[in-house]
């Protein structure tokens, strides 16, 4: 049974990858931090950062427009390609939120120490080798999300024909990605808190009450 809660609590931890970065991209949608903290994040700018990120909600299906700025046919259907991208997030966020639920309650009565350990280290890992390789060469890890998931080059802005580049540069992906992966790692605390205040018994639930 102690293997079978270290597979579960990997498939668990995969499971809040998905949570944690859908509930990380929501509240960059919503709250629209950290954009707001960009030194570059004037009035125009913020105006067309959220005439965007109002095009990627899942809950709008209106044509693009910026309201200040000229876009090209290009421009536009690159924002296009990135709706079902911003919607495919919040789908496995639902899913991973669903699988958690269901792994919770499935294992509610038995003691999930060796579960939270590797789920809590399976979710800490992604977010680590993520960082990594920001930190090594973010434009490096930049290049291969758009190769990986976009089709096409309309990805590469001509400023002169889509300036909304100047107020979208690589610094504030970065920063988005820095937001999303502390999320997943602030989850995989969490399950070591959890982890810790489990006694080692394996019949009886030994969880410490964490209220």
């Amino acid at each position: 049974m102690k293997k079978a809660h270290v597979v579960l609590g990997v498939m668990n931890g995969l499971l809040l990858v998905l949570l944690a970065v859908a509930l990380g991209l929501a509240f960059i949608h919503i709250t629209g931090i950290p954009y707001r903290l960009e030194p570059f994040a004037d009035k125009m700018a913020l105006r067309n950062y959220q005439a965007v990120m109002r095009f990627l909600s899942p809950f709008v299906n209106e044509p693009f427009a910026l309201p200040d700025l000229a876009y090209s046919a290009d421009g536009s259907q690159h924002f296009a390609d990135c709706k079902p991208l911003f919607n495919g997030v919040y789908q496995l966020g639902l899913i991973g939120l669903s699988g958690v639920l269901a792994l919770f309650l499935a294992l509610r009565k038995r003691n999930k120490r060796k579960y939270w350990l590797a789920s809590g280290i399976t979710s800490f890992a992604a977010p680590a080798i993520l960082l990594i390789y920001m930190a090594a060469d973010f434009n490096r890890v930049f290049l291969w999300f758009h190769r990986v998931f976009f089709n096409n080059s309309l990805w590469i802005f001509d400023p002169e024909k889509d300036p909304i580049i100047r107020i979208l540069p690589a610094q504030f992906f970065m920063h988005c990605g820095i937001f999303i992966a502390s999320c997943v790692v602030l989850l995989a605390a969490v399950q070591f808190v959890l982890c810790v205040r489990c006694k080692p018994s394996s019949k009886k639930i030994s969880c410490k009450s964490i209220t």
